[in-house]
């Protein structure tokens, strides 16, 4: 799990948090994205699927943005906040939630750090999916283990323990060095066994050295006449020699247990490249992205599965609907599957092309099948046929 709060994504500092007793889950609260943040809101995850309209990333404070909880298009179109759809909708989010896992214990692992706060957009939040969510976490619901889900890997299956790390003082010239010799983007900055800092190839874009240090000359006006000029720190880190002036302290780390699912959420929600992992603060290794694909060619569900004896037409079929019924994009009801041969055939109809290929992998990775084909219309190809 997560031993460190995920630092402010963009936007200006609230005053410290005070992480409360691990082991404790607390309040969650749902408030508007455009309501002003609070030390009180702990930590602040925005869980709508579009970024609200009209406000800057500069404007926003947030921890996270778990775009993939939020309602399916189809869903929030269809509900559109109407009071009267209110217990039909929760019902419908509550199923697609179902299929979310690693999102809800993400937030539920967040939430057992400190406060928790929802964002959403929604003019009345008391309509918005955020409710929704919020009773699903105090429920507990969908946070068991799935019996049927294989092993988690976690953090320690795949760190590098041997970690190369600079201190504070360590010359630039040094530090790129040892990214050159050892072939690698980043390295930890320690002060007293303590991780304090990362420097990645990307600190070290702007330099004064190359000529890449006029970033500054691509500010706004506003910019140049607000305190949000960056143009000081960024001077400091065209310039600086030494790894204190370009490392970036606000890091994330996670614990050797945390499951890969949580460490991609963290890769793609930060943009970074690389996660120390930490045990009651002390170093135990790196994660990078470079080991998740390792650890994704290593996999035996990466390679051909040769299907097993006695797969008959029957049971492709069989296999095959028990792996759509767990997808929130398939609706048995507007589609049907039918084998001969291995030649998956879909029929009915379908909403979007994405659904094609979605059950397309759906049937490839089952073994047995030979080959798919879709013979569903698109919504709206047949409304012209009545």
């Amino acid at each position: 799990m997560l031993t460190t709060l995920l630092t402010r994504l963009s936007g200006p500092a609230l005053p410290a948090k005070v992480l409360r007793h691990r082991g404790d889950r607390q309040p969650v609260s749902v408030k508007r994205a455009r309501e002003p943040a609070s030390p009180d809101d702990g930590m602040r995850v925005l869980v709508d699927r579009l970024w609200p309209r009209g406000v800057s990333r500069e404007a926003l404070i947030i921890d996270l943005w778990l775009e993939d909880i939020a309602p399916s298009p189809h869903l929030r179109q269809w509900y559109a906040h109407d009071p009267d759809r209110k217990d039909e909708f929760a019902r419908k989010y509550c199923e697609e939630l179902s299929v979310h896992q690693d999102p809800l214990l993400l937030l539920d692992d967040l939430r057992m750090r400190g406060g928790l706060t929802l964002l959403c957009d929604a003019s009345d939040t008391a309509l918005s999916h955020g409710i929704v969510l919020k009773d699903v976490l105090i429920e507990g619901r969908f946070l068991r283990p799935d019996p049927e889900r294989k092993a988690t890997m976690k953090a320690s299956d795949i760190m590098t323990s041997a970690v190369i790390t600079v201190t504070p003082e360590t010359s630039l010239h040094d530090i790129v060095e040892i990214l050159l010799a050892h072939r690698i983007s980043g390295v930890l900055v320690m002060e007293d066994d303590k991780v304090v800092g990362v420097v990645g190839d990307g600190d070290l874009l702007h330099r004064h050295e190359i000529g890449t240090d006029h970033w500054g000359d691509y500010r706004t006006w506003w910019q140049r006449l607000t305190h949000l000029d960056p143009a000081p720190a960024a001077y400091v880190r065209a310039n600086g020699g030494r790894a204190r002036d370009v490392m970036s302290s606000d890091f994330v780390s996670v614990s050797v247990n945390a499951p890969l699912s949580q460490i991609a959420v963290i890769f793609e929600a930060r943009n970074i490249r690389r996660i120390p992992v930490l045990e009651r603060g002390e170093l135990k290794g790196l994660v990078t992205r470079a080991d998740l694909m390792r650890a994704l060619a290593a996999s035996d569900g990466f390679s051909a599965t040769p299907a097993p004896p006695g797969m008959d037409d029957e049971s492709i079929r069989k296999n095959l609907l028990a792996e759509l019924s767990r997808q929130s994009w398939w609706s048995g009801t507007w589609s049907n599957v039918f084998v001969n041969n291995g030649i998956v055939s879909y029929v009915g109809v379908v909403q979007r092309a994405a659904d094609r290929d979605a059950a397309r992998i759906a049937a490839e990775n089952i073994p047995g099948v030979c080959g798919v084909e879709d013979r569903r219309l698109q919504y709206g190809e047949w409304q012209p046929m009545f």
